[in-house]
């Protein structure tokens, strides 16, 4: 079994819980370095769209714009994919995300020891 180091912390982490989520990431074959990261269900996270914010699969639209545009227009999701030409489940997905998004707490930066 693969042992994983924390580096910021210089600790051990449970492999079994860091796991699954580093099974996200697609990696360049050739170079092996980190290409995008699968963070949500039709949500990637890709360096090279949008300076790296969450992203609506195949459309190359921000979860956050999609979901600003849904609230300004009444939560009208098919108004919303009209404008943008994507499927209203790309627009629901978007809000759906950029809410549990508003909903989980905010990152705590460690002290380095």
């Amino acid at each position: 079994m693969k042992k994983l180091v924390d580096m910021e912390h210089r600790q051990h982490v449970l492999t079994a819980v860091i796991q699954p989520y580093l099974d996200q990431i697609v990696h360049d074959p050739a170079t092996l370095i980190a290409q995008k990261w699968n963070i949500w269900e039709g949500v990637i996270v890709d360096p090279l769209l949008n300076f790296g914010w969450p992203t609506i699969t195949g459309t190359g639209l921000s979860t956050l714009l999609l979901a600003s545009e849904y609230d300004a227009n009444g939560e009208d999701e098919f108004k919303v994919s009209s404008v943008f030409e994507v499927p209203s489940e790309a627009v629901l997905r978007a809000v759906e995300f950029q809410r549990f998004v508003k909903s989980s707490p905010p990152l705590r930066k460690h002290r380095a020891a």
